[in-house]
């Protein structure tokens, strides 16, 4: 088993700020959710807490978060 880094809050602040600004100008879902994947594959080592991975998740609807 490999060990995971755990992603600190001002690292995972400055991806999900990256990951949004990517997201925001896509207009269909299915967009959207090749970011996150991409982004989850990217970031392979790094482990996250539940609040970061909802947070992540919720980009899926952008339109619910405001």
């Amino acid at each position: 088993m490999t060990k995971r880094e755990i992603m600190t809050e001002e690292e995972f602040e400055s991806w999900y700020d990256w990951l949004k600004r990517k997201i925001y100008p896509e207009g269909d879902m299915r967009s959207r959710m090749a970011y996150i994947e991409g982004f989850f594959d990217g970031m392979k080592g790094k482990a996250y807490t539940s609040e970061q991975v909802v947070k992540i998740l919720a980009l899926r609807y952008p339109e619910e978060m405001e």
